[in-house]
């Protein structure tokens, strides 16, 4: 190839004289044909042009698309699993009588935060307090016990500080004490989920933990939590103030960090909150790994929008791609076939034109050949010098003869240093052999095209794209010269060496995500399988393999439903479907999430991704579990219940089937956690849960409610009230006879009966409220009459509860009304004197009358009045002692006082003992302290302490009712004891009974030789006071001495000895 010569002077002959027209006919009717042709075939590669443009922008559009709507379904999934976790902390609250900080911190980390929960902060419990006035439930009590500090201070009508809080990192800790009430954004998500019962999620604020610090949004979750204290039995938990709130604070930054990694680079996340997008809701925005600041859709194009919900509030989603990843992932590959097809769409008006002008064109030829050849240099110079590629001449052992170069940056040497040399002077050996084997090809074929060389210019990798022509196909080969067209593609690699990172890092992606994907041919029955996805399926890699096959890894039962989807009518919409990988019958089962973005009816092929989600399942299923299941019995707790339940109402009434619900409540189940502790208790609860599913067929529905309450659901008994009962009753009877059998617990026999009521429900339209009233009633009844019974709702028991309820709550006014009185029963030694006398408490209602003690100390202990009526009955017995002064005829008496376990046990007891005696001035000396043994029945070395305390003052202790509860001679060896009483059950059938006989006589011979005096009551005739004075029992309290007297009257009697 020569280079351009000067343009030479125009030899062309002046054209001969002719008509304008005859010239213009010449050329108008080839020129007119030579255009449509050009025009005809132009239409092609601009349809072709404007096809793959629009492809481009909609595969650009899609992938921004897919990425926002993986974002969002991943924080959805994040925030279910947040849920989840709340209701697991929900549910273990409400199934447990009391949680303690080490038992909250022990089933926190049993859940793994880290793996089934990252991102969120914490897990805590927010305590519901009101103010002082109001009786408290046990959270109050841990509060109290915590030594936390209220923050903010102030009187409020009510508080809700947070109590609990895992893990306990630093700034967990700095969050203890928070009255949340107190945060706006907190205080309505709290009143939200009062209102609905449902999980709650605030606006946008700053958490505790990172108060001090730059302000970063964060969120805190609030599921309200609802104990037996905050509710009455079978009330809707919806608008009640409940127990507290399990508490879910997370950073947004956290939740979204990962999110925003497994984006490709270039895309701008925007989080706001609401449906409205807007500098002001704009909440969070990241882009590549690092925060940034809101930007307006309507300045970035391919913006995709999606709007979620959680928790009562919308999130919006934007994803914006940045200039950089649109000029990274839009293919432009189209513009230079496009142009190409353009190029031959004129190339062939031209030869049209020429074909039909060649006769005018061969007279006018001789004419103009030398003006011509002088304009077709010109027009070839200025074509080259147009083309940005360079142009080189060789000959066959590739010597540079000539070259043309519209820029001279793109040389590996300048022009003179080529020119004569060959490649292998010039260039890289692997670049130089590249050209010689085009070369050859072009030799044989006459062309080559496609072949690649990559040289270093100025330091950098550029790679070039040969195409070789021969100019002269009859030249021997020494003569042979060829045409070198080097086209610049460095752009190009470079754009296809990050398309390749880009493929290398998302495979990447897919197998640490467990994620893969295929395509689908519709009318093959064939699909593509991504080498991750064929590993998920366990196939052997394939780039085809038939649809059958894939749809062979398919559980049996989901098959259908998997190629329906596949396979059938396209939705437009993004579907996702779970199934099971078919698999033996000893593999662990293996989910898969089925995803597509939607396609159009008509589509030829459909792209799926496939991601296994087992772990994530079984995590679910854990958490499920927590949610839905006492994670102490096992049984559905009562979130599951009432979810069942009302199911199971609906579906009865409108069947007209008849069904019962048994609400069961286990008798003085709290004395066995009393006296032999929780684990006890557990244990207990564990085999009554267990005998229940035992006695109950598994098409009904056992549960716990919460603590000792459980509930047995007896659906479809038969299309008759009468029969419906009797089946219950028969189902009440067959528990008993269960129940009755002792509870085998840490080497000892515990006993455990139940009160049970029965309600019937499908006769009439019931919510499940009402049932579980009625069923609370009818059990109440069952309690009143005694316990270890059952009995059924009727109309008539409302008005009997409500007879008792008034009785209970006039017994707590009893106290303030001056309505109680003290009797004193007198207690005689062996010679005939008084040497003490028993405080008898009596009631008089001011329109029943008397109550009968049985009935008024059973209710006091059960509704808590004890510890008032406990602490009068003290003070009032206290100031009576202190009037019998030295020189009286009760100067040396004694007074006894009963005390009850729960009053013994007030961790106020020793004070208000001492309180009692200081302000009514008696003599400690002779104050004896009557206990029970349930009283000492559990933790001894704490009863010692407090008996100690008060024994070194003078207050002496008599062991009451000894013989009828937990003897045992360990605690008689260690207690501080003055004396022993017989009951009188034991006394009543002395003559008549030998076992009791027998019993007696052991208690004395016991008392005697530990050092304790005996006092026998209820003696009613002489005979039993002979045979007891003959066993060695000398003090004596009964009818027949004296009743239970007044204090006057108690006086008088000392007084004639």
């Amino acid at each position: 190839m020569t280079r351009p010569s000067p343009s030479a002077p125009d030899h062309r002959p002046a054209p001969q004289a002719a008509p304008t027209s005859v010239h213009r006919a010449t050329w108008l009717r080839p020129a007119v044909a030579a255009g449509l042709t050009s025009l005809a075939l132009a239409v092609v590669p601009l349809l072709y042009w404007q096809n793959r443009q629009h492809d481009a922008e909609h595969v650009l559009q899609m992938l921004v698309a897919q990425q926002a709507d993986g974002a969002v379904a991943d924080v959805q999934t994040q925030l279910r699993a947040f849920e989840l976790v709340m209701r697991g902390v929900k549910g273990f609250f409400e199934g447990s009588d009391a949680v303690d900080a080490a038992e909250f911190s022990a089933f926190v980390g049993s859940l793994a935060l880290q793996r089934t929960a990252p991102g969120l902060q914490g897990v805590g419990f927010v305590a519901h307090l009101h103010d002082a006035a109001v009786p408290q439930h046990a959270a109050a009590a841990a509060f109290d016990a915590s030594g936390l500090v209220l923050r903010p201070a102030g009187q409020r009508a009510a508080y809700a500080p947070i109590l609990f809080l895992e893990p306990r990192t630093r700034d967990n800790q700095a969050a203890l004490g928070l009255d949340v009430l107190t945060v706006p954004a907190a205080r309505a998500a709290i009143d939200r989920s009062i209102a609905t019962g449902a999980l709650a999620l605030t606006g946008k604020l700053q958490l505790a933990q990172d108060a001090g610090s730059a302000p970063e949004p964060g969120f805190v979750m609030y599921l309200p939590v609802y104990l037996p204290q905050t509710r009455a039995p079978g009330q809707d938990a919806y608008g009640v103030p409940p127990a507290g709130w399990a508490d879910g604070p997370f950073r947004l930054r956290e939740l979204l960090a990962p999110v925003a990694a497994d984006l490709l680079p270039g895309l701008h996340l925007q989080v706001f909150d609401g449906d409205g997008p807007s500098a002001r809701n704009h909440l969070f925005g990241l882009l590549d790994g690092q925060s940034a600041a809101f930007v307006s859709t309507a300045q970035t194009p391919y913006a995709v929008r999606r709007v979620a919900a959680f928790g009562g509030r919308t999130w919006t989603y934007e994803l914006l791609p940045t200039e950089a990843f649109i000029e990274r992932h839009r293919s432009s590959d189209h513009h230079g076939l496009a142009a190409a097809g353009l190029l031959l769409s004129l190339s062939a008006g031209a030869i049209v034109f020429l074909l039909l002008n060649a006769r005018d064109r061969a007279q006018r030829l001789a004419l103009e050949m030398s003006g011509e050849a002088r304009a077709l240099s010109a027009e070839i110079a200025g074509t080259l010098n147009a083309i940005p590629d360079l142009l080189v001449e060789m000959d066959g052992e590739g010597r540079y003869l000539a070259l043309r170069a519209r820029r001279l940056d793109g040389l590996v040497a300048p022009p003179e240093r080529m020119i004569g040399r060959t490649v292998d002077e010039v260039l890289p050996p692997a670049a130089a052999l590249t050209v010689l084997e085009a070369l050859a090809q072009a030799r044989v074929r006459g062309r080559s095209a496609g072949l690649r060389i990559e040289v270093a210019i100025a330091g950098q990798p550029r790679w070039f794209e040969l195409s070789v022509a021969l100019r002269d196909q009859h030249a021997d080969a020494a003569q042979a010269r060829f045409i070198v067209v080097s086209r610049d593609i460095t752009s190009r690699m470079r754009a296809l060496q990050a398309l390749q990172e880009s493929e290398r890092v998302l495979l990447e992606a897919q197998r640490v995500a467990a994620l893969g994907h295929f395509w689908v041919e519709r009318q093959a029955r064939a699909c593509r399988l991504s080498p991750a996805c064929a590993r998920l399926l366990g196939l052997p890699p394939a780039e085809r393999l038939a649809f059958d096959c894939f749809l062979a890894c398919v559980d049996v039962r989901q098959r259908q439903r998997v190629e329906a989807l596949c396979l059938g009518e396209a939705t437009p919409v993004t579907l996702e479907y779970e199934f099971r990988v078919a698999q033996g019958d000893d593999a662990a089962p293996r989910w898969m999430l089925l995803s597509t973005p939607g396609a159009s009816e008509g589509d030829a092929e459909r792209f799926f991704t496939l991601q296994d989600i087992s772990s994530l399942r079984a995590s679910q299923d854990q958490l499920h579990r927590l949610a839905y299941y006492d994670h102490l019995t096992g049984l559905p707790n009562r979130s599951l219940f009432v979810k069942e339940a009302t199911q199971v109402l609906q579906a009865a009434h409108a069947q007209g089937k008849v069904g019962a619900a048994i609400l069961l409540d286990l008798d003085r189940f709290k004395a066995i956690n009393d006296n032999w502790g929780h684990r006890s208790g557990d244990a207990v609860l564990r085999e009554v849960a267990q005998r229940l599913r035992a006695c109950v067929p598994p098409e009904h529905l056992v549960a716990r409610l919460h603590a000792d309450e459980f509930i047995v659901l007896l659906d479809a008994l038969g299309h008759g009230e009468d029969e419906a009962t009797q089946r219950a009753q028969d189902r009440c009877r067959n528990v008993l006879r269960m129940l009755a059998a002792p509870a085998q617990v840490g080497g000892r026999e515990l006993y455990c009966s139940a009160s049970m009521g029965i309600a019937v429900f499908g006769h009439e339209a019931l919510t499940l409220e009402e049932l579980l009233a009625r069923a609370d009633s009818a059990m109440e009844l069952a309690k009143h009459d005694g316990r270890s019974t059952f009995r059924l709702f009727d109309e008539g028991l409302r008005g009997r509860l409500a007879e008792h309820a008034q009785l209970e709550a006039a017994l707590r006014q009893a106290v303030p009304r001056n309505e109680l009185t003290l009797l004193y029963q007198p207690q005689i030694d062996a010679g005939g004197a008084l040497v003490g006398a028993e405080a008898l408490c009596r009631w008089t209602h001011p329109e029943r009358g008397p109550v009968s003690p049985a009935v008024f100390i059973a209710l006091a202990e059960d509704s808590g009045s004890i510890y008032a009526v406990g602490e009068w009955v003290l003070r009032t017995a206290c100031r009576e002692l202190a009037s019998w002064r030295a020189g009286t005829p009760l100067g040396e008496a004694v007074m006894a006082v009963n005390v009850s376990a729960r009053q013994f046990h007030h961790p106020d007891f020793v004070s208000q003992v001492l309180d009692a005696l200081h302000s009514a001035d008696a003599d400690p000396a002779r104050l004896k302290l009557e206990l029970t043994e349930s009283v000492v029945a559990r933790d001894l070395d704490a009863i010692v302490t407090k008996m100690g305390a008060l024994k070194a003052l003078g207050v002496r202790f008599s062991l009451d009712d000894f013989g009828t509860g937990y003897s045992s001679l360990n605690y008689l060896k260690r207690l501080p004891l003055d004396q022993l009483k017989i009951d009188q059950s034991f006394v009543r059938d002395l003559l008549a009974d030998p076992n009791d006989a027998a019993i007696v006589r052991t208690v004395i011979a016991l008392g005697a030789s530990l050092g304790l005096s005996v006092v026998a009551e209820g003696v009613e005739t002489a005979e039993q006071r002979a045979m007891l004075l003959a066993a060695g029992c000398h003090i004596y309290q009964g009818y027949l001495f004296a009743p239970p007297l007044p204090a006057e009257a108690l006086l008088a009697l000392a007084g004639r000895g």
